[in-house]
Order: structure tokens, then sequence, then C-alpha cells
């Protein structure tokens, strides 16, 4: 009885689980929200093309309308048999006072200058508008009309109304040209705007605007708009149709108060344009319905899933706080916990707890493990310590300074370089690059250490200094390397004696990459031969092979060569760490990059010249260690 409500963890995880994939569905219903927000987004934009699309085809008609019948009474006021007789000219008035929403038209002819010839006026509509031909007078002397664009021969549609007056749009059209093009006769169409207000004004949300090619109001259901002839060139919607080169467009913007709008505008075949726009708030309240649902919703979901699960976690955490109070024990060093005994559970949680058991057996053991591993790293601190006593302090002796990086891969690197003066005007220069890093590549830097020392010592004292060479330093370490490692590792190396008495370099090459010689002067006629970097290696030297390299056979020899050296040369000497360091995508910086940033940082001394290109290096590899050891020195002979 005492297990008849017992239920395992898989069962109590499998319930919870199933609140959790409960409440990952409610993204889902948040995702399918912003669907239907995108939806109706996407569906309102075609409306409202499609709206500015119908309401500037309606506004074409209309305008062809007024057009047509414009140039059609034109063209019978300019013949001769209408001027000729009176019943003529009154059908042709007859005509004009017909039309619904024509107030005057007005004759002009062009010559040197621009002269009123006919006018009809229609004085019963403007009665009915509370306005007489006085009215029209007035409007003609306070608004001119742009006549040059007429004549020009374009049909121009002017917004011609006054505050407290009448909203009136007056039609500009071309009626007859000479044989050279000019237009000698046109009319001057007077229409009321409230006839294409109409057409725009349809009931809906959107609203729909229609503007001239400066952006001056011609129709807008706000009739104080069109009689202040106000300017919407600065609106968005309004500037970019004006400088749109296609027909029609549409585009979501930002009015000046701060509300976006979905906006869409089609020009007519007569050149205004037509502007729709939709606040985005009317258009989304659909997806913003559904989800103010989803959060009432999610409310209660979440609610009833915090309660379970905290009824469930009741059953889950009474022994796991019991073992959280243990593995805090064990932290404080108490391995001899009888966990068995204080965790009694037949379920999941006894497995956790024989598990526990069997972790603070195990860290024990390995407490043990890792004081010896402290131990071995303290030694190879000790070394790494050791090794950097290797290496050779940069020094600004004249008539040679140098300047020097060095990084290595690991706490052991297998880089090493030195220099020694071996005579008052004499500077021998090594640099070496062990194969691989760690351990093993330190022991080669040793040997080649040790070994060069010897050398530059007899060399200083004066011993034998006349049979010293490059080529005979490289030969004895490729021997003492190939005895003592049998070729299992190697070594690249070279060796420079810098000569300021002859104004030489002798150097010779074990498999190292050459260092580059960049003259002071960049008109000397080796940088004008070869570039401002010069490979030091005459041109009858071939690349070395891997053959070349110390410690790889016994059997090797050795070349010695010697370039011309100016005062003000600088030599960069390396190894492939620099050049090879890759970036964050697998690229190497390449010997190319490498000359590209020493170039670029000659201008400098020699300190700042080599700290600048690490710096360039570091930007390019952008991880704390390198993988490979990297050594860049910068030697200059004053």
């Amino acid at each position: 009885m005492k297990n008849l409500f017992r239920f395992s963890i898989s069962t109590k995880l499998l319930v919870v689980i199933t609140l959790i994939l409960l409440a990952v569905t409610i993204p889902l219903s948040f995702k399918a929200a912003d669907m239907f927000k995108t939806e109706s987004s996407r569906r309102e934009e075609n409306a409202n093309i499609t709206f500015a699309n119908a309401r500037a085809s309606e506004l074409s008609v209309i305008f062809k309308n007024v057009h047509e019948k414009a140039s059609i009474i034109g063209s019978m006021m300019l013949s001769p048999q209408v001027n000729a007789s009176k019943q003529l000219r009154d059908l042709v008035r007859s005509l004009f006072l017909n039309d619904r929403d024509m107030l005057a038209l007005n004759f002009y002819q062009t010559g040197e200058e621009v002269k009123k010839i006919h006018s009809f006026v229609n004085h019963t509509k403007l009665e009915q508008m509370g306005q007489s031909e006085d009215y029209l007078t007035h409007l003609e002397k306070t608004l001119s009309f742009p006549f040059q664009r007429v004549i020009n021969g374009e049909v121009t549609i002017e917004n011609r109304s006054l505050p407290e007056g009448l909203a009136i749009l007056t039609f500009g059209i071309p009626l007859v040209q000479d044989d050279k093009g000019r237009v000698s006769f046109f009319v001057l169409a007077d229409v009321r705007q409230s006839g294409f207000e109409k057409e725009l004004h349809l009931g809906s949300e959107r609203k729909s605007f229609m503007v001239n090619k400066a952006g001056i109001i011609l129709a807008h259901p706000d009739e104080k708009l069109v009689l202040n002839r106000s300017d919407f060139s600065h609106v968005d919607i309004v500037k970019q149709a004006l400088e749109s080169r296609v027909l029609r467009g549409q585009f979501k913007y930002r009015s000046a108060e701060g509300a976006f709008f979905y906006g869409a505008f089609t020009r007519t075949d007569y050149g205004p344009v037509v502007i729709t726009e939709i606040p985005e708030t009317v258009v989304l309240e659909p997806a913003f319905m559904i989800r103010r649902e989803i959060y009432y919703l999610t409310g209660i979901i979440l609610s009833i899933s915090l309660v379970l699960i905290f009824l469930f976690s009741l059953t889950l955490t009474r022994p796991i706080i019991k073992l959280s109070e243990i593995a805090r024990e064990i932290g404080e060093g108490k391995f001899d916990i009888p966990i068995k005994k204080l965790v009694r559970s037949s379920d999941e949680v006894g497995d956790l707890a024989s598990s526990v058991n069997w972790m603070s057996d195990k860290i024990a053991s390995l407490l043990v493990q890792e004081k010896a591993k402290a131990e071995i790293e303290k030694e190879l601190e000790i070394a790494n310590a050791v090794q950097m006593t290797f290496l050779s302090d940069p020094s600004n002796l004249a008539p040679f300074n140098i300047a020097s990086f060095y990084a290595s891969a690991s706490q052991c690197g297998g880089d090493w370089w030195g220099h020694y003066r071996v005579a008052p005007e004499v500077e021998l220069l090594l640099i070496g690059d062990a194969t691989g890093h760690g351990v093993a590549a330190a022991l080669v830097t040793a040997m080649a250490y040790s070994t060069s020392d010897i050398f530059a010592q007899k060399l200083i004292q004066g011993q034998d200094r006349g049979s010293y060479r490059p080529s005979v330093i490289l030969k004895e370490l490729n021997r003492l390397l190939y005895d003592c490692l049998h070729g299992q590792f190697c070594m690249s190396f070279f060796a420079a004696f810098i000569d300021a008495k002859n104004n030489t370099v002798t150097y010779a090459n074990a498999g190292h990459c050459f260092p580059y010689l960049i003259p002071k002067d960049p008109k000397d006629e080796r940088a004008i031969k070869s570039g401002m970097l010069l490979p030091v290696r005459s041109l009858r030297y071939q690349q070395p092979t891997d053959a070349s390299i110390l410690g790889i056979r016994d059997d090797v020899s050795f070349v010695d060569e010697t370039v011309q050296l100016k005062k003000g040369d600088r030599i960069v000497f390396y190894t492939d760490g620099v050049t090879e360091a890759r970036s964050d995508e697998g690229v190497m910086w390449g010997t190319k990059n490498f000359l590209k940033s020493v170039t670029k940082h000659y201008d400098n001394t020699i300190k700042v010249m080599c700290e600048n290109v690490i710096k360039d290096l570091r930007t390019y590899y952008t991880k704390e260690t390198f993988e490979d050891d990297a050594t860049l020195i910068v030697t200059e002979y004053t």
C-alpha cells in the first residue's frame, strides 16, 4: 500500500514536458498572429494600389472629357464660320453651358504677348455657388497661370482656389500649333473641383487625394486644403511619387505625427498623381484582436501549468534537495558520506544517489591526479621561464638597432632567435623554427641555442674567427640535431653576419623563410629594380628544399651568400607562424598581407614598425593564442 501511488521520475517528467510543450505552442500561436499580420498587410497593400489605380483611371476619364470638350469648343471658336454666325456661336456657348462642372472658358492667342480673344462664363453656376464673374476676374489677377508650359505644348492642370472662395481647377490646353511646333492658340478651362473630389471620397477607411507635378493639392476630402493650395511635396508618399519614374508604386511610411501608413500612388494620363493611404492601425486591427485573444489564452494556460508544475515539483525536489546538501558537503571535502543510507529511493533518484556516490569516490581520486598535474604545470612554467632566457634582448647598439616580437603557441615554444656582437662592427643574427611546439620543440630550440651560443662565444673571444661562416654554423647544428634526434625532429634555421665595415650581409639558409631587405631610399637602384621589399638572397640562390632543414639528414651542405648593404637599410626576419596565422574563416594572413603591412609602417621607428605589424596581424587573427609560434625581428643598419 505504501507504493500504491508511487510514480517514476519518467512519469513525472512526462507530465512536466507535456506542460512545457503546451507552453511551446504559445509562441507558435504568436507566430500565427504575426503571419496574419503580414498577410493583412500584403492584402491591404494590394487593395491600396488597386484602389489608387481605379481612382486614377476614373480621374483620367474626367480629365479627358474636360480636355476634349474644351478642345472642341476652342476649335469651333477659332473657326471662321462660327465667328461669322451668331447662331453657331450661340450653339457653341450652349455646348459649354451644358457642362455641369465647367465655370469658364478663356481663349488666348500667343505672339509677342499672350492676349485673351474669347471668354465664356457660366453665370448661372457661379450664382449657385454664391459668386459672380467678378470673382473669376479677381482670381485671374491674384493667381497667375503658367502660360509658358501650355505654350510649350503641355496640358497643364493647376489649383486656382482662394481661401474663403471657390475650389477651382484650371486646365491649360493647347489648341493650335504653327509649322514650327509653337502653340499659337490655347484655352484655359476653369472647372469645379467638387467633381474630382467626389471620385476620391468614397466613404472607405482609405483616404485619397490628388496632387500636381509640384506636390500642390488638386483634390482632397478636406476642402480647406484645396482652398489653401496646400503643398504636400514634403510628405513621404508624395515625395516618392513625384520623384519616381514609374507610373505607380506603394510603400509603408511614417507621417510627421509619427503614425505609420500604407500608401500607394498612381500617375494619371495627364500628369497629376493620385495618392491613397490607410493607417497601419486600421490595417492591423484584426491581427491585434487575435493577439489580444492569444494573450488571454496564454495567461490561462501558463497559470494552470505553473500550478501543476508546483504540485509535481514537491515530489521531485525533496530527495534532490537532500542530494544538493550532500553535494555541498562533498564540495567542502567530505567524501566519506553514506549517501545510499541518507537518500532512500527506488526510482531514478536512487540511481542518481548511486551516481553521486560514485562521483564522490571519483573526485577523491581526481584530486590526487590534479595535484600531480599541478606539479607538472609548475615545472612547465619553470621550463618556459628558462626558455625565455634563451631569447636575446633587442638592443640599440650602433651601428645596429633591433626590435622584436615573440609569442609561443603553448607554454614551451619551438621558435628561437638570438644575436651576438662578435666583432666591433659585426653582428651575428640567428633565427630558427623547430617542428611543432610544446616540450619536444622547446628541447630542440634549447639544443640550437646551446650550440649557437658556443659558436658565438668563440667568435667573440676571437677564436678561429676567420673559419666561422654561416654555412659552418648550420652544418654543425645539423650534425648535432641529427646525431641526437635521428630525424624525428627538425628545425629550419637562418644565420647571417651583418658586417658594417664591409656593408654586407653574409648568410646561409636551412629551409627557413627568407628575410626581406628594405632600402632606406625609395630611389635606390635596388628598390627601383626589385621594389621596396627585396628577399635576402642572390639571384643564383635557389629556394631550399625540405631536405636542407636541420636534423633530416647528416650529409647536407649549406651555401654562404652575400648581399650588399647600405646605411639606413632594414632587414625583416620572421617565422612562418606570422604569415600562416589564419582568420576565423580559415584563410591565412599570407606573405602578401605581411609585406603590405611592413611597407605601410616602414616610416616609423623599427620598434613602432614591429608593434604596428603585429597589431595588423592581431586584427586579422583574433584568437587569444597563436596556433603556431610566431617571431618577428626588425634590424636597422645605421
